[in-house]
C-alpha cells in the first residue's frame, strides 16, 4: 500500500521574520499605556484606610430606595453625587471609525452644579469607555473641593451604571485598561492628599434609575463625540486599541510581503 507523502514546507526565514517583528515593534507608541507588574502605588491606596471604598453591583441591594436615599441626602447638602458614563458612535466620522468619550454631572443640593466630559479617541468596547468615565468625574470633583475651604468636610458618592468600571477602577494588577486604572488611583491620591475629610464612595447604579443623570450624562458625551476633532498624533490608545492596531499593521505586512514575494516562505 502506498502512503500520501508529507507535503514539504520550506524551512522558515527567521531572520525575515525577524524583521518583520522589529517594524511592528516600532509602530507602537513609547509613550502609549503599558502594563506593569509592579505599578507604584500612593501610600495606604487604593482604600486610603477605608476613606475610599467602592460598592459593586449587589444582588440584594433595592437600587430603587438606595437611589433615592443619597438624591435625598444630597438635596440636603450631606452629600455630592456624580453621575458619570462612557459611550462611542460613529455618527457623522467620514472615516466610520468609532470615538469614544466619557461625561460627568457633579449635582450640590439637589442642583446641577458643573459638567465635565472628554473625547479620548477610538473606542471599540463598551467596558473601556466606561472606565474612563471616572477621569473627568475626579476631575469634576476637584474642580468642586477647590471651591471651598481645605478642611472642609465632605462625602462623594461616584456613580456608575458599569460593573466592570466599578470592579477595574482601583485595580493596580496587570490588565488591558490597568493604566487608565492607575490613573483614576493617582487623582484619588491627590484629592486624598489635599482634602483630608473628605470621603468618596463609587457606586454602581443601574442605568434605569428613575431620574435623568444617566441620561443627561450620556447626551453630553454623545454631543462631545459629535464636534470632536481628535489629532491622531496626540491621541491616547489604550492596551487593547494598541493591540488592536498591531495586529492589522501584521495582516497589512505580511499580505504586502505575500504579493511580492509569493512562493518564499514568509507566504506560509
Amino acid at each position: 500500500m502506498l502512503h500520501p507523502q508529507e507535503p514539504h514546507l520550506p524551512t522558515p526565514n527567521r531572520a525575515g521574520a525577524r524583521t518583520t517583528l522589529s517594524a511592528l515593534a516600532m509602530l507602537v507608541s513609547a509613550k502609549g499605556p503599558c502594563i506593569e507588574s509592579f505599578p507604584d502605588l500612593p501610600p495606604n491606596a487604593p482604600s486610603w484606610d477605608g476613606r475610599v471604598e467602592v460598592l459593586p453591583k449587589q444582588k440584594e441591594q433595592n437600587y430603587q430606595q438606595f437611589t433615592q436615599t443619597i438624591v435625598n441626602r444630597c438635596r440636603e447638602g450631606k452629600t455630592i453625587n456624580i453621575f458619570c458614563t462612557g459611550t462611542h458612535s460613529n455618527r457623522n466620522q467620514e472615516d466610520g471609525k468609532q470615538l469614544g468619550a466619557a461625561s460627568a454631572v457633579l449635582y450640590s443640593k439637589g442642583q446641577d452644579w458643573k459638567h465635565k466630559e472628554k473625547v479620548f479617541g477610538e473606542m471599540v468596547m463598551e467596558n473601556d469607555a466606561a472606565l474612563q468615565a471616572l477621569v473627568p468625574a475626579l476631575e469634576l470633583l476637584h474642580d468642586f473641593l477647590a471651591s471651598y475651604q481645605v478642611d472642609a468636610h465632605h462625602n462623594a458618592h461616584i456613580l456608575l451604571p458599569s460593573s466592570y468600571a466599578i470592579n477595574r477602577a482601583l485595580d493596580p494588577s496587570p490588565h488591558e485598561e490597568q493604566s487608565i486604572s492607575m490613573t483614576c488611583i493617582g487623582k484619588l491620591g491627590e484629592l486624598r492628599d489635599l482634602y483630608l475629610n473628605t470621603t468618596i464612595q463609587l457606586c454602581w447604579l443601574p442605568r434605569n434609575i428613575p431620574f435623568v443623570s444617566f441620561t443627561q450624562a450620556k447626551q453630553l458625551a454623545l454631543e462631545a463625540i459629535h464636534i470632536a476633532n481628535p489629532d491622531p498624533d496626540e491621541e491616547p490608545h489604550t492596551i487593547k486599541s494598541q493591540k488592536a492596531k498591531t495586529k492589522e499593521a501584521a495582516i497589512a505586512t505580511w499580505a504586502e510581503r505575500w504579493h511580492q514575494m509569493p512562493h518564499s516562505s514568509l507566504s506560509y
